[in-house]
């Protein structure tokens, strides 16, 4: 491990002893962000990219192993399918299902989840006293894992292209979407113009009959017009 050994370290220690808290400042850490870090867990290059995902995919896979039944059952009891047996072969059951159907969060990590539970489950499958108890007590045939791994499963190549077209397709939208709106702002802001203009142009002609020799003669008419329609 190179990227996440500190990750692996812990699940294997949790396997085997709790963690306890000593609610104390113990450390001083310095970090100074300023300069790049030569440290290869945290460089963000395609090399260490791909590393880190296969170490989690393989981490991912060996969650269970070695884990004591107590242990797996007081920790994911709450999420088994059947959570009235606690034979070996129905905790590899659980084991399996909890990766191949429980995974949440980002696509990376449902896509590693999935499929080390289907690894987990082509054995299950292959074995014959495995293969009756998922048919018995999960409802759960090779059919049904057909289904799953010929749909939109995630960590297949296909899955992935899908996924990476959505997106491209969803940026295509977003990218039409702005360009019309910008559009839009465009026709509104000509339009705006276009209404300032005939605003200044009728206030040039209202200033201008305002002005008019004619408009300043007719005032005392006017006055008396306005007086006998306000009493009417």
């Amino acid at each position: 491990m190179i990227p996440l050994h500190d990750f692996d370290f812990w699940v294997r220690i949790l396997k085997k002893t709790g963690v306890y808290i000593i609610d104390q400042p113990l450390t001083v850490v310095h970090w100074d962000s300023g300069k790049e870090s030569d440290n290869v867990s945290v460089s963000s290059d395609i090399a260490s990219e791909l590393r880190h995902s296969y170490e989690l995919s393989y981490i991912r896979a060996h969650y269970f192993d070695g884990m004591e039944d107590g242990l797996f059952r007081e920790a994911f009891q709450k999420e088994f399918i059947c959570p009235d047996f606690s034979d070996p072969e129905h905790l590899a059951c659980e084991k399996a299902f909890l990766l191949f159907l429980k995974p949440e969060g980002d696509f990376d990590y449902r896509r590693l989840h999935h499929l080390a539970g289907a690894h987990r489950l082509t054995e299950l499958l292959n074995h014959e006293s495995t293969r009756k108890i998922l048919e018995r007590d999960y409802n759960f045939i090779p059919k049904d894992f057909y289904a799953y791994t010929g749909s939109d499963f995630y960590g297949t190549p296909v899955s992935s292209e899908k996924e990476l077209k959505r997106l491209q397709q969803a940026l295509s939208d977003v990218q039409q979407q702005y360009e019309d709106m910008q559009q839009q702002y465009k026709v509104s802001e000509q339009n705006c113009q276009a209404l300032i203009l005939e605003v200044q142009n009728a206030k040039r002609q209202l200033e201008a009959i305002q002005q008019s020799t004619s408009w300043k003669m007719t005032k005392p008419i006017r006055f008396v017009m306005d007086r006998l329609h306000k009493k009417g």
